[in-house]
């Protein structure tokens, strides 16, 4: 039922807050990889006294195999655990946190790939960032999404007491949280087990690609199926009741 109906409603609900994460993601991940690429000022500022050259032709590749591969993928997958719970509990904040995290998190992915576009390497940045990074990314949105609903509903609770309004919408953005550790643990196997793995690029992206639609296919079409029935009740127990004309 969990998998089938209440996760993939419940992404199917925050359609709109996913989008906005999106933006706050990739607009400062754009903006920062395509600076860096054109500017060789920007370039010199991000790795001062040449630390760029070591960092695009080794540490960056040596991370993803510096441990055995399971503690690797531990490691990847409880940090990314804690990035997500802490996108989500920030947004309470009126969304400000969790927007900043989000374009923080995007504008460090475009410092890197910029960093690689402008030496002529951006080959090499995409076959190490795809193959974990499309489903790790988009667990960490779709938390950041959660985050928002909550914080927008602080803002503005509608015809429900503010309380009232938190505690149903902490109740649906739960169940995308929990769903989301099974992302994670994939996209954490991904990174620990094909990332690094000194396989064809074609070969880790496409693992990359296939987990992606696997996710994105399994919520979208089960989400809109599902539509906003799932959580009908929940709405139905915070409007105000109607006064009889009597």
């Amino acid at each position: 039922q969990f998998a089938t109906v209440t996760f993939p409603a419940a992404i199917y609900a925050l359609r709109k807050f996913i989008l906005v994460a999106t933006l706050l993601t990739f607009l400062p991940w754009a903006v920062f990889q395509i600076w860096l690429s054109v500017s060789p000022k920007a370039f010199d500022v991000a790795a001062p006294d040449g630390s760029g050259q070591q960092y695009i032709n080794q540490d960056f590749e040596d991370y993803y195999s510096s441990q055995p591969a399971q503690n690797f993928a531990t490691q990847v997958f409880l940090n990314n655990v804690r990035v997500a719970m802490l996108a989500f509990g920030a947004g309470i904040l009126v969304c400000v946190v969790t927007a900043a995290l989000l374009a923080y998190n995007g504008a460090n992915g475009g410092i890197a790939g910029g960093m690689f576009t402008h030496v002529g390497e951006s080959g090499k940045f995409w076959g190490l960032i795809l193959p974990h990074g499309l489903l790790e990314l988009s667990a960490v949105v779709v938390a950041g999404a959660a985050g928002l609903r909550i914080g927008w509903t602080v803002i503005d609770p509608g015809d429900r007491r503010r309380l009232e309004a938190l505690s149903i919408e902490s109740r649906r953005a739960g169940n995308v949280l929990v769903g989301l550790i099974a992302a994670f643990l994939l996209a954490a196997l991904v990174e620990g087990f094909v990332t690094g793995r000194p396989w064809s690029t074609w070969v880790r992206v496409g693992i990359g690609v296939a987990v992606f639609f696997l996710f994105w296919g399994w919520t979208i079409v089960l989400g809109l199926r599902a539509g906003d029935d799932e959580f009908a009740d929940l709405d139905d127990q915070s409007r105000p009741l109607a006064l009889s004309s009597r």
